[in-house]
């Protein structure tokens, strides 16, 4: 008798290889979703340890970290953390986020050897202000148009996908004053800071008292708006305002945003270097003056969001 051998037919295995596609694919939405649910929780763990670094500097100098400068100046730590302090506030947080030793790089360092103490800093990414759902804690190309006060120009620096409320107002940077001479920063056209209405600004030094509106009622640090193309520009004029320069500058959109437009999904193509905005499909995180971590809608009403970004409007926000 003749046997028989076992084994699938050609159209068996065409079926079974069709179905497991079908699987994959019907599986690959799922995975995709519980994967960037827990980006977006890492990068919300993110702005809480920012909040509390901020808390940390109220408990101990009674105000916010200032803002710095402007967009010629980058954290000196020979400088204090005042008014005299050219950096902003991602530089005067780094004690409290356990970056004290990149903080300090620069400190009472010789001429000779400060430039290249501040081009070691510059260089140095810090995982905490990155957003997962963005990008690694990586280099970003430097496009900044301007050459720095106190330090050298690179082509690449460290980034922070994370900006401090600037007020429900949209005001222009400033480069800040051409040297250090006490003379020369007094004389300087410093903006009015009652113009004001955030947390960060030129040489911003807003204490809790100055909340008038309620620590759990304004914003203090959210996510940036960051074209989704960032990393492939290459040219200057192409770039995004918003990200051309380095985490440790002193006033300007690459660390400070407003909220006078509701946030906005990053884009390919699209700048929005004025506003909040995130890489995540439905929000953008913030954490509140409180140190409350809230995901704020891109369909958040507009006034609600405005008025979440002034300290001092005295106007009840509702339910955001």
């Amino acid at each position: 008798m003749k046997r028989l051998r076992g084994g699938f037919t050609l159209v068996e295995m065409l079926v079974v290889i069709s179905i497991i596609g079908l699987l994959i694919a019907l599986s690959l939405p799922a995975i995709q979703a519980v994967r960037e649910n827990a980006r977006a929780t890492q990068c919300k763990n993110h702005l809480k340890q920012l909040g509390l670094a901020a808390q940390i500097h109220v408990e101990q100098r009674r105000v916010f970290p200032t803002n710095g400068w402007g967009f010629r100046w980058v954290g000196d730590p020979d400088r204090g953390a005042g008014l005299d302090q050219p950096g902003g506030w991602v530089f005067n947080i780094l004690p409290y986020i356990e970056q004290e030793n990149l903080h300090q790089l620069a400190f009472r360092q010789p001429p000779s050897q400060k430039m290249a103490a501040m081009q070691q800093m510059m260089e140095t990414p810090v995982p905490l202000l990155y957003c997962p759902s963005r990008r690694s804690p990586s280099l970003g190309t430097y496009l900044g148009q301007f050459p720095l006060h106190n330090a050298p120009m690179l082509p690449q620096t460290a980034k922070c996908d994370y900006a401090g409320n600037g007020g429900d107002e949209a005001m222009q940077n400033i480069p800040g004053p051409d040297s250090t001479d006490p003379a020369v920063v007094r004389s300087y056209a410093w903006p009015n800071p009652l113009s004001y209405t955030g947390i960060f600004y030129p040489r911003s030094i807003t204490s809790p008292a100055d909340v008038r509106d309620g620590m759990s009622n304004t914003y203090l640090i959210g996510e940036k708006n960051v074209r989704m193309d960032v990393a492939s520009i290459t040219d200057p004029r192409e770039r995004d305002i918003g990200d051309d320069q380095v985490a440790y500058v002193g006033d300007d959109t690459d660390i400070r945003r407003f909220t006078h437009s509701p946030p906005l999904p990053d884009q390919f193509g699209q700048e929005a270097a004025l506003v909040f905005g995130s890489s995540h499909r439905r929000a953008c995180h913030f954490v509140f003056c409180d140190g409350a971590v809230h995901a704020i809608s891109f369909d958040i009403d507009p006034e609600v969001h405005k008025r979440l970004g002034n300290r001092r409007d005295g106007k009840p926000v509702g339910e955001f």
